[in-house]
């Protein structure tokens, strides 16, 4: 920091005022911009939660407490990092680092900690449907759930939760061992608890069998899963599951055929990779219907796949892994450490997790000034440090889209979103696969 020292001519003879000098040129201008971030803590801002925010040499230009409404900031570069210290849901658990990469002056960063469940408004209505006269047992699905032992004979009483006084309406029957049978499909239906919901004069269609496709999957897999779903503009009404071996390479998955190019038709995929692989894909695209028939060349829409484990060098503070050649480059990675320091009364451990614009397979970490406490936590010599998570993600607005990277904590199937789209997720192979969701 620049200091200005004011210096003074003394008039002898006089006995006046001195007259300071003024320094030459204006004062410096700082570089960067103002950056926020609010923390919530299931749903409900959360004060005194440390901050540290620094440029990207990881010189730090504040370190703070939230206030009262959950909020802090920084004067950060481009390219700079936040990292928030996480507080601990309960005593004796461990402490957790979450570090924004990539931040912009303006962004206004968001975390939330344990979000909280949907609040959603129960609405109950009378709804009657027709028996199947070939069918065994009967599902209703709805853009808001599925309803609940609607009336055969009378309406009877059944409760929704979210749907805004509307709702698209799926009737569906079963046959003798529980297979989707015949179906037919209301849209828009008002749910006015004094009029009942009639459906007793629906036709009843069958199911109709769509084929997903998969060409140049990779080397040793062993077996797609498949998950489809069907979203009107008021959320999803139908969904299925399914697969395909590898030798056949196709699954044929049965479908109501009610629905047209007002609709979304959502396709998952996710390919099981053979022991001893390093990722797993989960490739999700949606569009409107056309047609339910899907074709996917897996090789030329996964994300460049991981080729090794990730290691974490503590003296570069870098975190890397290799990746193969075949597939679109991704432009989101997330990348979590493990570390542990043996010590006197007792060991320490904490999790930090980064997230970051992604541009190579190698990604350095801050150095950070001690927390409040004093405490070191940076990876030291003596300290055990693991890559206990890696994700790359091909994310439909890129994380230099503004609402992504404020949000980059967030889950990435808020991306799945508008008529049209794909996203692709790839996790380390011995981890849980990303399930989509709407």
């Amino acid at each position: 920091m620049k200091r200005f020292v004011a210096m003074y001519l003394l008039v002898a003879a006089c006995g006046g005022d001195p007259d300071p000098i003024a320094p030459d040129g204006p004062a410096p201008v700082q570089p960067g911009g103002p950056v926020t971030i609010a923390i919530t803590v299931a749903g409900q801002p959360r004060a005194n939660v440390e901050v540290m925010f620094q440029n990207a040499d990881s010189v730090v230009v504040a370190q703070t407490v939230t206030d009262a409404e959950g909020s802090a900031s920084g004067n950060v570069e481009a390219g700079g990092y936040v990292t928030v210290i996480e507080p601990r849901p309960q005593a004796g658990s461990r402490d957790r680092l979450s570090t924004f990469a990539g931040v912009q002056p303006g962004d206004a960063l968001r975390l939330e900690l344990d979000p909280p469940a949907p609040v959603v408004q129960p609405e109950t209505f009378l709804l009657k449907i027709n028996l199947d006269p070939d069918g065994a047992g009967h599902i209703v699905e709805t853009s808001c759930g599925r309803a609940d032992s609607p009336g055969v004979v009378d309406p009877e009483e059944v409760t929704l939760f979210g749907c805004q006084g509307t709702a698209d309406i799926l009737v569906v029957s079963v046959d003798d061992t529980g297979e989707i049978f015949h179906s037919h499909f209301h849209r828009a239906q008002d749910l006015d608890p004094n009029t009942p919901v009639d459906l007793s004069s629906g036709v009843y269609a069958a199911f109709e069998p769509s084929t997903v496709t998969f060409d140049a999957l990779p080397a040793d897999t062993s077996f797609v899963g498949v998950y489809r779903a069907i979203k009107t503009t008021r959320g999803v009404v139908f969904d299925v599951s399914g697969g395909a071996t590898a030798s056949s390479r196709t699954a044929t998955i049965n479908l109501p055929t009610e629905f047209d190019q007002r609709d979304v038709l959502l396709t998952s995929s996710t390919p099981f990779p053979p022991p001893g692989a390093f990722g797993q894909h989960t490739l999700i695209e949606w569009d409107p219907i056309v047609s339910t028939d899907y074709t996917l060349r897996v090789a030329d829409n996964q994300v460049l796949p991981f080729t090794s484990q990730p290691t974490y060098d503590p003296a570069s503070r870098t975190a890397s892994w290799t990746e193969g050649a075949l597939g679109q480059a991704p432009n989101y990675v997330q990348v979590s450490l493990n570390i542990f320091r043996d010590d006197i009364p007792e060991g320490r451990g904490w999790d930090w997790r980064m997230v970051a614009p992604r541009d190579g397979t190698s990604y350095v970490f801050p150095t950070l000034p001690p927390d409040a406490s004093d405490f070191e936590l940076n990876v030291i010599d003596g300290d055990v440090s693991t890559v206990t998570g890696l994700t790359t993600a091909k994310l439909p607005a890129g994380y230099d889209d503004k609402v992504v990277r404020e949000r980059a904590f967030g889950d990435v199937k808020a991306q799945i979103e508008g008529e049209s789209g794909q996203l692709v997720i790839q996790t380390l192979a011995d981890l849980e696969p990303t399930e989509p969701g709407l």
